[in-house]
């Protein structure tokens, strides 16, 4: 790695007030299209390719009361009649559901990133699935939960090479890397 460089530092703090407002505009432009809203819990649907175990609702009920509310938004796609499929976060939704079932009707919205749809179907289902993968790389994992992510990890970087992909490296390192085995 090269030595710190004092001068090269300065040389960036020198910017011109104009050179940084066009710098964060020429950044503002490359954002992805994610938007960001509260959507109310009947318009989220599950995802049917939710393989993660479901425990620790009671505890994440808990968790979000004493927090005021989810403060980590759902990962969300749009469907058909207004309604959108969760990608990531199905126990946060189910604990809402099951807080709002209790009678705390503060928990009816949520706040969702909403994912852009790709224009190719299948790449929408290989991107779904990869969200739903990557977005759960934090959490606690039964035997079964990383078994099966591996399982289906490997079967959605096939269909995208086969979709003419191009993957950054091994198959098996990509795995092994993704799911920090």
């Amino acid at each position: 790695m090269g030595k710190f460089n004092l001068n090269d530092f300065l040389k960036i703090q020198d910017k011109s007030i104009e050179e940084q407002k066009a710098q964060r505009e020429e950044n503002r432009t490359k954002r992805p299209a994610y938007k960001i809203a509260a959507l109310h819990i009947s318009d989220l649907v599950p995802s049917e390719g939710n393989f993660y175990s479901m425990d620790g609702i009671k505890e994440l009920k808990r968790d979000i009361e004493l927090a005021g509310g989810v403060k980590q938004n759902l990962t969300v796609t749009s469907i058909d009649g207004g309604k959108y499929k969760i990608l990531s976060g199905h126990r946060r939704y189910r604990a809402c559901m099951e807080l709002v079932r209790d009678g705390k009707t503060e928990y009816e919205f949520i706040p969702c990133g909403i994912e852009p749809k790709q224009e190719n179907e299948e790449m929408q289902s290989i991107r779904e699935e990869l969200l739903l993968i990557t977005t759960n790389s934090q959490r606690e994992k039964t035997d079964w939960d990383k078994v099966q992510e591996a399982k289906h990890l490997r079967d959605v970087l096939h269909r995208y090479k086969s979709q003419g992909g191009k993957l950054p490296g091994r198959l098996r390192e990509i795995i092994a890397d993704t799911l920090n085995t």
